[in-house]
């Protein structure tokens, strides 16, 4: 609900919807309850300045950067057929 009143055009893009929907095999109840878990751990992590934002390597702290240097995740240089 904070993100829709932040961003409505964020929060109803249809790509963005599509990936929660595709996430719980498209049962619409479960997206749904899945993108307010998404938006809790996003505020809780970032903030709600980037509530509806896209999240990128700026927003990162060094702690977070010292994570994704020391290998435990991997960031490809590319993205897959799926934009991801």
């Amino acid at each position: 609900e904070e993100a829709a009143e932040m961003n409505w055009s964020y929060v109803s893009d249809h790509k963005f919807r599509l990936q929660f929907l595709r996430a719980d095999l498209y049962d619409p109840k479960e997206a749904a309850e899945r993108m307010i878990r998404f938006f809790d751990l996003k505020k809780s992590l970032f903030g709600a300045e980037k509530l509806v934002k896209d999240i990128t390597l700026d927003d990162l702290d060094e702690d977070d950067m010292e994570t994704l240097r020391s290998g435990y995740m991997q960031l490809p240089p590319y993205t897959d057929m799926a934009g991801r």
